[in-house]
């Protein structure tokens, strides 16, 4: 739109962003006038101060145990899925049929069978071909994983650091 050859933007003009990649539109803000912030003075008492250092360190733990743990992904998962069955009765039949169909079938159980067994079998022939070796491999792969897990924890210690006792 242009007034007197001048192009004009108004509320609720389409435009583009992003050299033409993103659809946007124009927003008219009628004031920006801010509030002053506070002035920083005000004491929080000692109880309030523990209490966010408690949350803030079981928020941290718990943020690593679900990194760490599958059990404690799984039980968030379950409090969400309740949730939503709560809110929407419908998730239920969905579930249910995406669950029905998710059975597997004889051949396909057969077919499982068969791989499991074979790896099996194969694992069995390295083991006898090379003891030594196949220890080696298993004891790196279990110190492997226990590096990580242990990496992965955040020691209480570091969360009191960060937000305080």
């Amino acid at each position: 739109m242009r007034a007197n050859g001048i192009p004009v933007q108004r509320h609720g003009d389409r435009c583009t962003l992003n050299h033409g990649n993103g659809p946007g539109e124009y927003v008219h803000v009628k004031s920006t006038a801010t509030h002053d912030a506070p002035d920083g003075r005000d004491q929080m008492p000692w109880y309030k101060k523990a209490w966010d250092g408690v949350k803030g360190g079981a928020g941290d733990f718990l943020a690593g145990a679900k990194a760490t743990s599958g059990t404690v992904a799984t039980g968030e998962g379950l409090l969400d899925k309740a949730s939503q069955y709560w809110s929407d009765p419908s998730q239920n039949g969905r579930d249910a049929r995406s669950a029905y169909e998710s059975i597997p079938t004889g051949s396909e159980i057969w077919e499982g069978t068969k791989n499991i067994a074979g790896g099996v079998a194969h694992v069995a022939g390295e083991v006898v071909r090379d003891p030594v070796g196949s220890t080696q491999t298993a004891g790196g792969w279990a110190k492997d994983q226990a590096v990580g897990a242990w990496s992965g924890a955040t020691p209480i210690t570091e969360c009191w650091a960060r937000r305080g006792p």
